[in-house]
């Protein structure tokens, strides 16, 4: 018997894959990070098309595969706009997928990533790496009780640049 689940995700890259389908990368709320295939996806007809963008905040229903998780439904709510916006979260999405290798679920990861929505200025980019690397256990103590804290210090010393108005 076939298991189903059904979760939140990101879509943080997609690849096709054979004639008609696509290997979707996934951060989702309740697995972590996963390959899914969706199958048919690239069909003119397939009603996942407009669901599976980079960047999409998904509702997705899942089932456990051989070799990878099946993508069975999808329904995105939410695509940043504005190119300064994707500018921004494409630098945060190749950070995590470099920095993320596992399937283990994370709230924290969880968290960071629904900045991924507000992502306008360098800054919040720094505090969003600054996040996953301390959920990762990675980022030194001192500097985890106090993120916000340092990277203040950080553009008052004008190591972190201020993002240009376009």
């Amino acid at each position: 018997m076939a298991a189903y689940y059904g979760t939140e995700a990101w879509v943080l890259a997609s690849r096709d894959w054979g004639e008609a389908d696509r290997l979707v990368t996934l951060y989702a709320k309740d697995i972590g990070r996963i390959d899914a295939v969706a199958k048919g996806v690239r069909r003119v007809s397939s009603k996942l098309r407009g669901h599976l963008n980079i960047f999409s905040h998904t509702r997705v229903l899942l089932t456990p595969g051989k070799d990878f998780w099946r993508l069975l439904d999808a329904e995105a709510d939410n695509i940043p706009e504005g190119s300064r916006k994707l500018l921004f979260a494409e630098e945060c999405r190749e950070f995590f997928l470099r920095v993320v290798t596992h399937a283990l679920p994370d709230e924290h990861m969880w968290e960071a990533l629904l900045v991924l929505r507000d992502i306008d200025r360098k800054d919040k980019v720094v505090r969003f790496k600054l996040h996953i690397l301390a959920a990762l256990g990675i980022l030194p103590e001192h500097l985890e009780k106090n993120i916000d804290g340092q990277i203040e210090q950080l553009l008052a010393q004008n190591h972190i640049a201020p993002a240009k108005t376009f």
